[in-house]
Formats: C-alpha cells, sequence, structure tokens
C-alpha cells in the first residue's frame, strides 16, 4: 500500500481562496470589538465590489422589504443590519468555495452548499435562544454562524486534493468515505483537515474548535455548547428532509431522535431544536429564491 499523503501537503495545495471567504474572519474581528466604527466594516466590504452588489440586492428583495430602493452599501446596510450583512457573505462565500460535486462523499455540490448554509443558519437562530450557565455564554451569532457554514470545509479539501493530485489510498473505494475510513486510510480526518484549513485561513479558535470536535463535543473545552449545538443541528440537517420539514414538519417531529444528553448540556429542549429547524430551513429557501430571482 502507498504511504498515506500528510496532511500538511493537502492543507498546502490550496492557494486560491475565495474573496468572500477572506472577508469573512477579519469581519468577525471587526463586529467583536465594541470600537470598530461603521466605516471599517462597510470599508472591509467594500474591498469585493461583487459582495457590495449581492447585499444591495439582497436589501431589495421581498425577504428585506422595504419602502425605498437601496442603491449603495450603506443604505443596504442600514436596511438590513450588520449580522444580516454577515450571513449574505457567509452565503455568497459557500457558492463560491462548494462548487464541485465530492464523489468521495457521495455529495452534489448543490446539496454541500444548501447543507452548509442550512447549518449555518440553524446555528444562528436555535444558538440564540440557548439558556447556558456559568462558565458558558451564549454563542456570539456570526461565530455559530461560521461553525455551521463551514463545518464540512474538510470534506471538500480531501475531495479537492485528491481530485486534482490523486490519493491513491482512495482510489479503490466504492462506497462514500466515513471519518472511520478516512482515519484508517488517511491518518486523518476530515474535522481534522477543517481545523488545519481554517487556521491557515486566519479563523478564530471558537470557530475552529467545534468543528473539530463536532463528533465529540464533550471533548471541546471552551466553546463546548457550540460543539454540541453543531453536532445536534447537523445530526437533523442530515435527517431531515428539508422540503418535508417546511411542508410538512408534523409528519417528521415522531421520528426526529436526538442526544438528550447533549440537549441537557446547552439546556436546549427538542422541541425547540425541531422547531429551530424547521424555522431557518424556511428561511434559507424563502432567502434563496429571493436572491436567485
Amino acid at each position: 500500500m502507498p504511504p498515506p499523503v500528510p496532511l500538511e501537503k493537502i492543507i498546502d495545495s490550496v492557494d486560491a481562496l475565495p474573496a468572500a471567504i477572506q472577508i469573512m474572519p477579519k469581519l468577525q474581528v471587526l463586529l467583536s470589538d465594541a470600537n470598530s466604527s461603521i466605516s471599517d466594516i462597510i470599508g472591509l466590504i467594500k474591498t469585493d465590489p461583487s459582495l457590495v452588489s449581492r447585499i444591495v440586492k439582497a436589501s431589495n428583495t421581498a425577504f428585506f422589504a422595504g419602502s425605498y430602493y437601496c442603491s449603495t452599501i450603506e443604505d443596504a446596510m442600514n436596511r438590513i443590519g450588520f449580522t444580516e450583512a454577515y450571513n449574505i457573505i457567509g452565503y455568497v462565500a459557500a457558492s463560491q468555495l462548494f462548487q464541485q460535486d465530492l464523489p468521495l462523499y457521495g455529495l452534489t455540490s448543490d446539496e454541500l452548499w444548501s447543507s452548509s448554509v442550512r447549518g449555518a443558519s440553524s446555528m444562528q437562530l436555535i444558538g440564540s435562544q440557548l439558556r447556558l450557565v456559568q462558565p458558558y455564554v451564549l454563542p456570539n451569532s456570526g461565530v455559530a454562524y461560521t461553525v455551521g457554514l463551514l463545518r464540512s470545509v474538510g470534506k471538500m479539501l480531501i475531495n479537492f486534493f485528491h481530485g486534482t493530485h490523486g490519493i491513491p489510498v482512495l482510489s479503490p473505494l466504492e462506497n462514500p468515505l466515513t471519518v472511520k475510513k478516512e482515519k484508517s486510510l488517511l491518518g486523518f480526518d476530515n474535522r481534522e483537515a477543517a481545523a488545519a484549513l481554517l487556521r491557515k485561513w486566519n479563523f478564530q479558535e471558537e470557530v475552529v474548535s467545534p468543528i473539530l470536535f463536532q463528533d465529540t463535543p464533550f471533548e471541546c473545552e471552551e466553546v463546548r455548547p457550540l460543539a454540541c449545538l453543531l453536532h445536534l443541528t447537523a445530526k437533523g440537517i442530515r435527517d431531515l428532509p428539508p422540503d418535508k420539514l417546511v411542508d410538512e414538519p408534523k409528519s417528521l417531529r415522531p421520528s426526529f431522535k436526538t442526544d438528550s444528553g447533549l440537549l441537557s448540556a446547552i439546556n436546549l429542549s427538542p422541541k425547540a431544536l425541531f422547531d429551530g429547524l424547521v424555522e431557518s430551513t424556511r428561511d434559507f429557501q424563502a432567502f434563496s429564491k429571493d436572491l436567485q430571482t
């Protein structure tokens, strides 16, 4: 059997970084800093003209219905607010990042993109409803969104490297790659790959750690609530068909099973989790429809 490809080599193969992804960690820092000015934030967004046009377009959709037409980024930001602007940047980043099918994992690009954006909106919505006890604090809205958005970026990385350079041990695979297979064949899994890549891209550790520990959230010390929530929302998105979740949620509720220990750890009820998944999926479908017209 040929020797496994080192993770460092795979990480080093990624040179091009979508503009929206480059902006996200910088914008997150600005939004978290009480001393940041509106001009600082808008100035950063203006470094990518395509983002400016997407945010302005979004501000004029039915989703953000307003009484006047926004023609500038300043008008748009006044209408939709910085949280929604950050979400739009994440939406655009996901569309830039997840452009290819992932045959190693049996996923199409549309499935990966949809799952990622739904994961982001679910994390943000449900995260705002947590009732945590000390020493934990309520997750930052933008951090929760980013964690949900980028939770599968390691799969993209492994699939990309295999498609462009080839990983011999993966060539004979007939079934989708799993975390267990990754560890056995590669010596690392897509969670570790995601963490290494996000650190290279200068994302904060509070974003990286929940993604790294999403399968074993109790091992995540400092931001354990986000890791627990990520595990729960990711399973819900994976198990619940989006169309049925929107049109016939009552038919899915009885069969929806989740980890009671994780729910207790973040003081979240099964109903709040399920209802949050429904609401975030509806918002995603409405927003996507508006933005693509």
